[in-house]
């Protein structure tokens, strides 16, 4: 995904420079300063390219900081679509229940409080077609 949004962005600085004439013709668009003739040299019109490019990258990039801070295999025992068992290594219990509500199910979940269990279960139920409620 983060790729993705490298080359979308990418591509919009190296077309974009149809949507800055239409501003630019309609009086909305700020000038650097420069003469006509220092904005036609084809010197400037790459400087201006090649800082917009880095400039998209190194936002995208600076984006997928985050990723360097996951632990992805905690994450990936958390979510319940995970095997049988990968549980157990937490101590989780989990109980379901059909006689407690003749409207639902009733799913009882026993274990330590570790961040994300519940989001991740609720997550996987709500994707597999699930309502979740109360």
């Amino acid at each position: 995904a983060a790729f993705g949004q490298v080359c979308s962005d990418s591509a919009g600085v190296l077309f974009g420079g149809t949507l800055e004439a239409m501003l630019r013709r309609a009086g909305l668009r700020p000038t650097a300063g420069l003469s006509l003739d220092q904005r036609k040299l084809p010197l400037v019109k790459r400087v201006a390219l090649l800082g917009s490019l880095v400039g998209v990258v190194s936002g995208c990039c600076l984006g997928l900081v985050n990723l360097l801070l996951i632990d992805t295999e905690r994450s990936s025992t958390l979510k319940s679509g995970a095997p049988a068992g990968s549980f157990d290594e937490f101590g989780f219990e989990v109980h379901a229940d059909n006689t407690a509500r003749p409207d639902a199910t009733t799913l009882t979940v026993r274990g330590p409080d570790i961040d994300g269990v519940l989001a991740s279960m609720t997550a996987a139920l709500a994707s597999a077609g699930c309502r979740v409620v109360e």
